[in-house]
């Protein structure tokens, strides 16, 4: 049984580059200083959102071995305080072990600055699983695949060809069912499969420009000379859709650019 209503203290978090926030103290003369979490805050209150609204994903979540996860749930039941914020820097001073820099007075700074869906991968967050069920026939190679939990993604090919104005489409052409014209019945194989990396919870909509620009950047390409392939205004997000028979209500909208490497 669940609360039909679910109660929460869900606040958010400051950034880590607020001079609200303090360093976070690691050792006996060592603190770690964090900047730019946009992403990763983005992430935690997207997930203590999900976890408010949905029993079966706060059942999912409550199983989950991962410490973002960890930290949404946290935020959601008691609200942000010192110990969210220790707790997001041990998670990010693990994610970034390596990259910190330090500026003195026993200070370590982490530039967190990534796209969300990068550092979702780079965190750890599971993979939306699936159940796996082959058909009772030897010479039918038909298999059907279930969604232990339903998520919701946009197709990036569909948004990047007809805009945000085509969202709706990419989402139902991501949620199709595979289907077959056989009539036995399908035998669970008792296997679980990680869906592909479209299906993954959490991805870049729209695809983000700034992170292809990167990449030609990177690989040599004048900045002036790439196309940007995607623009998007808050206007252009439709409110409401029906899916399946099921009406959804747009709750948030997170936007990050990371800065161009040269």
């Amino acid at each position: 049984m669940f609360e039909n209503n679910f109660k929460s203290k869900l606040q958010l978090l400051k950034n880590g580059g607020s001079v609200k926030v303090k360093p976070h103290r690691l050792a006996k003369n060592i603190s770690i200083s964090l900047a730019n979490t946009c992403a990763v805050d983005a992430l935690v209150h997207a997930y203590s959102t999900a976890y408010c609204d949905s029993p079966t994903f706060r059942l999912f979540m409550d199983m989950c071995d991962s410490p973002l996860l960890k930290l949404a749930i946290h935020i959601t039941k008691h609200g942000v305080q010192a110990l969210a914020y220790k707790m997001r820097a041990d998670m990010l001073r693990a994610a970034f072990a390596d990259e910190g820099t330090d500026i003195g007075m026993g200070i370590l700074r982490i530039d967190c600055a990534q796209t969300p869906s990068d550092l979702a991968r780079k965190l750890g967050i599971p993979n939306s699983l699936t159940d796996v069920t082959r058909c009772s026939s030897e010479y039918c190679p038909s298999i059907e695949e279930v969604r232990q939990v339903t998520v919701l993604t946009a197709s990036p090919d569909v948004i990047l060809r007809g805009g945000v104005k085509c969202l709706q489409a990419a989402v139902e052409g991501n949620s199709a069912q595979n289907f077959s014209n056989c009539q036995r019945p399908f035998l669970d194989s008792g296997h679980l499969e990680s869906v592909p990396k479209t299906d993954h919870f959490v991805d870049n909509f729209p695809p983000s420009p700034a992170t292809s620009l990167q990449d030609k950047v990177l690989g040599g390409d004048d900045p002036a000379s790439v196309e940007v392939p995607v623009s998007c205004h808050l206007q252009d997000l439709p409110l409401h859709l029906n899916l399946q028979g099921n009406s959804f209500n747009l709750r948030g909208v997170v936007a990050f650019d990371p800065p161009i490497l040269r």
